[in-house]
């Protein structure tokens, strides 16, 4: 039976080494010095979060969302909070989650809607961008936590 391809995808990056090596018996200890440490990795630049289920959960905010948050603010890097929630702009769920005493600026919050809009904006040949859309931009990572 052959693989889904995500599956060989996955085995075949930098923990592929994993499988075979347990298989042999070997300790953890092994297994650690010879897969890429996290250490290794690159630094990170920016921040995507969830909001619903992550920072809240059916109107309430989940235990340490704020310090989270806090968290974030004061690194200094960019970050957003991300919802499929179409109904609200991020105006209003600034509103709603500042009322549940989670402080996200409004910049930092990206709608479904908006990502719908940016989108219809980008497929527009030689469209000029407005200001609106101009503000809904989300900021650009410049690191992936893949990479």
């Amino acid at each position: 039976m052959r693989r889904p391809s995500a599956l060989r995808d996955a085995m075949s990056g930098p923990f592929r080494k994993i499988r075979p090596l347990f298989r042999l018996g070997r300790t953890q200890d092994r297994v650690r010095q010879e897969i890429p440490h996290m250490a290794d990795r690159k630094s990170i630049d920016s921040w995507l979060t969830d909001m619903d289920g992550v920072l809240i959960h059916e109107g309430v905010p989940i235990p340490g969302a704020d310090a989270f948050l806090k968290r974030l603010r004061e690194s200094g890097k960019p970050f957003l909070v991300l919802t499929n929630n179409s109904i609200y702009t991020p105006r209003d769920l600034h509103a709603r989650l500042n009322r549940m005493g989670l402080e996200v600026p409004i910049e930092s919050i990206w709608t479904s809607a908006l990502a719908t809009a940016q989108f219809l904006d980008d497929q527009r040949p030689g469209a000029r961008r407005t200001s609106s859309a101009r503000r809904a931009s989300p900021p650009r990572c410049t690191t992936s936590a893949t990479s």
